[in-house]
């Protein structure tokens, strides 16, 4: 749906309706339920996958790799940002209780 409201919008314009709309429902409460299934996390990992690679065919830039098309689109993988959210998390717990 959003392909087709933003039909003719920039490629930048798609990663901050990501970042903003897609990625928060992704990322919701993934410190309490903290995947750790490999199954779930490609079930996860493959939603930002597929808007990487749909985002690369509209705007006809070639797509090497999901990593090499992350770096260009300046996103992480969600696998790193669910772990740096947890270690954040460990810190801010152990920052409390000390």
């Amino acid at each position: 749906m959003l392909f087709s409201i933003l039909k003719n919008s920039s490629w930048s314009v798609f990663i901050k309706c990501y970042s903003i709309y897609i990625r928060p429902l992704l990322e919701y409460g993934t410190i309490v339920t903290s995947h750790i299934l490999k199954d779930h996390i490609i079930t996860l990992e493959s939603v930002q996958k597929s808007f990487v690679f749909r985002i690369f065919k509209k705007i006809r830039m070639t797509y090497t790799s999901y990593f090499e098309a992350l770096e260009e689109c300046q996103l992480s993988s969600l696998e790193y940002r669910r772990l740096y959210n947890d270690l954040v998390t460990i810190l801010e717990n152990l920052e409390i209780r000390y």
